[in-house]
């Protein structure tokens, strides 16, 4: 059965020696500020800090992407990750599966894209460095959005150095035109000014081919070239009668001189002309009717590109070229270009996300801490690992033991007992003791007296020497003495990583007892290792911040 003390206990810096904690499985009701048992459940050392029971002696250091405050893990973040009150979420740098997002600087895609959505370009220029480009809108709109039309149209690149054909709509003149160099531009047609069926030539000059010159002598009737060799000497049936009088076969027509414009060449019956120039145009003459007849190897009246023809060229500017991402294709049926992206990867998946969590959590260092990632349920699991802790023993240089005197006992059962049978004294029994004390004893430059009327201890100065002096485990300031056991602290601005503080600086004895605080006043417990060949303590791994260190120890 344990005895109760309805009081304090001063044992005097007695040792209270084999004593165990209270063994419980819950923390206790209504406790008082300092009250310390053990955790049967836990295996854990727990003290009442005023609002909380807290393990005692253990220490926590956050491993790599994971940050410890107090006793609180938390993930760190790293690159595109962010910590809020939320929990772990990504940050604007990370391409979303889901939501609106905008996103800065250069984006490449191995693989295909596929937009469901409208897709804006805002920007200067889109190249499309695509083998095949097919579009399913029926009309390309282009110079959209301006506020007044402008010239527009289609180029074509054929390599440095060469002409640049082009398809181009001239907004001046409200017209389509057309360049095969890239410098001089052809209308294409209206249907005003063309006809399928006829078609004049232009006058013959002396630097311009192609067309026909005719003199007063010579006419053309539905194509058909006739000359009037009649003067003023009209042809009479007697010279008739002796133009039917020459032998067959002879040869006394004379010659007719045929001109293009530059060239000219004699010709006689049955003689044909070639003229140059487009259409292999020739000349033939004919003895009976006297007559010239032009004939046209070219079948095609029209010197302008047809519509189709037009569209066949485009359509196989688009045939066997460079694409990349986008198929260009040409419908001859509706003659139309549709374009199609065959890129059609656009986002990171989910999988892709937790894929890349997750391998953050591989391989990586932990220290009494384990974190793995489930593929599975894409989550993340932390275990901390499981420690007991034995205090050490108390000695005249070491903290933390506890040491029982000759009067106490502590039993197998964790029961801290007093030997003394007497188990409860009261109030005026131990004033009456303590007044006992100061009765007749020796005292020195001071007198000590004990009334027992009000319980109280009288302390008088004899001495009128007023210089002190500090001795071994005290220091003096002023009147005021303190004992051995001092503060220190000092602030640091931590970058992540290790830190080394010498004690030896601060006039307190090493080994001691290092503690950091951050800027909320939360105890971080990094590892602290006691370099003793160099006389100072080395923090291990301290997360990045801003620190207060408090250094408890003997003055040395």
């Amino acid at each position: 059965m344990a005895i109760k003390f309805l009081a304090d206990l001063d044992i005097s810096g007695s040792e209270i020696q084999s004593f165990a904690l209270e063994n419980r499985t819950t923390d206790p009701s209504s406790p008082s500020s300092g009250q310390i048992y053990f955790d049967t459940g836990t295996d854990e050392v727990k003290i009442y800090d005023g609002a909380n029971f807290i393990v005692v002696g253990k220490t926590y250091s956050a491993g790599n992407g994971i940050s410890l405050s107090g006793t609180t893990f938390s993930v760190a973040g790293g690159d595109g990750l962010d910590q809020d009150a939320g929990g772990l979420s990504v940050d604007s740098t990370v391409i979303r599966t889901t939501g609106a997002q905008t996103k800065a600087g250069n984006m490449t895609f191995s693989n295909n894209v596929t937009i469901t959505g409208n897709l804006t370009v805002n920007g200067t220029q889109t190249i499309l460095n695509t083998t095949e480009l097919a579009v399913q809108d029926t009309n390309i709109e282009l110079n959209s959005g301006a506020s007044e039309g402008a010239d527009s149209g289609i180029s074509v690149a054929r390599g440095q150095g060469e002409d640049v054909p082009q398809l181009l709509w001239d907004e001046s003149a409200s017209r389509w035109t057309f360049t095969n160099n890239g410098s001089t531009f052809y209308n294409i047609p209206l249907s005003t000014e063309y006809n399928n069926f006829t078609y004049t030539l232009p006058t013959a000059t002396a630097s311009a081919l192609g067309g026909v010159k005719i003199g007063s002598g010579i006419t053309i009737t539905n194509g058909v070239i006739s000359a009037d060799s009649q003067t003023a000497n009209d042809f009479t049936d007697a010279l008739l009668t002796k133009l039917n009088g020459i032998a067959t076969g002879a040869d006394n027509y004379g010659s007719w001189t045929v001109s293009d414009g530059s060239n000219s060449e004699s010709v006689g019956s049955s003689d044909t002309v070639t003229f140059r120039g487009s259409g292999a145009t020739s000349v033939s003459y004919d003895t009976e009717t006297n007559q010239f007849t032009i004939t046209s190897t070219d079948t095609n009246t029209n010197t302008q590109l047809s519509k189709e023809t037009v569209q066949d060229y485009v359509g196989e500017m688009l045939t066997g070229n460079t694409e990349t991402n986008i198929t260009v294709t040409y419908d001859d049926t509706n003659n139309k270009i549709n374009f199609v992206a065959t890129d059609t990867n656009t986002q990171l998946s989910t999988e892709q996300v937790q894929d890349i969590v997750g391998a953050m959590f591989s391989s990586n260092t932990e220290t009494r801490i384990t974190a793995t990632y489930q593929d599975t349920d894409g989550t993340i699991d932390l275990v901390v690992d499981d420690q007991s802790y034995t205090l050490p023993n108390a000695s005249a240089e070491t903290l933390g033991g506890i040491k029982v005197g000759s009067n106490l006992s502590i039993s197998d059962e964790g029961v801290l007992s007093a030997t003394d049978t007497n188990t409860q004294l009261s109030n005026e029994q131990v004033q009456d003791i303590v007044g006992a004390m100061v009765s007749s004893n020796t005292e020195t430059n001071i007198a000590v007296t004990y009334n027992d009327t009000t319980g109280k201890l009288n302390f008088v100065a004899t001495d009128t020497d007023t210089t002190y002096s500090a001795g071994d485990g005290l220091s003096l300031s002023g009147t005021t003495f303190t004992n051995a056991n001092a503060y220190y602290s000092a602030d640091i601005t931590a970058d992540g990583g290790d830190y080394e503080i010498t004690t030896e600086t601060s006039s307190v004895r090493v080994p001691a007892i290092v503690q950091l605080y951050d800027s909320n006043g939360r105890m971080v417990l990094p590892d602290v290792v006691f370099d003793a060949t160099n006389n100072k303590h080395v923090l291990k791994s301290v997360p990045t911040g801003d620190y207060t260190v408090v250094i408890m120890g003997r003055r040395g």
